[in-house]
């Protein structure tokens, strides 16, 4: 039986080279790596091989499969900062987080939260004006900070209702 062979990329050895373009403009860092090598590539990033999916039925594999696909120790790593929430937890727990998250994420709780969505956007989006240069970036980090932050008081005050 043969072994699958691993995916093109501009590196495999140890390095470093990569961190610098990846660090500085990561979406076009991801664009070249795409026009370059395709849907599937791997890069070194650091110690850590990295591989870049760009076909949505891969993605979703890689999303939904958890079993398959562990989280690397720099995820691991990241545990200190962002906890053992879902993002980072992986197996039996994993699941169980999920199945307790899921109600929040049903076709009609999420149509609920669209049209707080767009006022928070159209708020964030008065203070721009044509022709203006903004870093798209910062604003769209601001700007999903705050729904998470709308929505992460609207779940605490719902679950501490459930629970009480």
């Amino acid at each position: 039986m043969a072994t699958p062979s691993s995916p093109p990329g501009p590196g495999v050895r140890p390095t470093l080279k990569h961190v610098r373009p990846f660090v500085k403009n990561r979406a076009e860092f991801l664009l070249n790596l795409w026009k370059e090598y395709g849907d599937i590539a791997r890069f070194r990033l650091g110690l850590y091989d990295i591989y870049f999916v760009n076909r949505p039925e891969w993605v979703r594999e890689v999303l939904m499969n958890h079993d398959e696909f562990q989280k690397t120790p720099a995820m691991q790593f990241l545990r200190i900062v962002l906890g053992k929430g879902l993002l980072l937890s992986q197996g039996e727990f994993h699941h169980r987080q999920r199945r307790l998250m899921q109600p929040a994420f049903h076709g009609k709780r999420i149509a609920l939260y669209c049209d707080t969505m767009a006022v928070i956007a159209r708020t964030h989006a008065e203070g721009w004006h044509d022709g203006a240069e903004v870093d798209i970036h910062d604003k769209m980090i601001a700007l999903t900070l705050e729904i998470v932050a709308k929505f992460s008081v609207t779940a605490e005050a719902e679950l501490e209702e459930n629970l009480f």
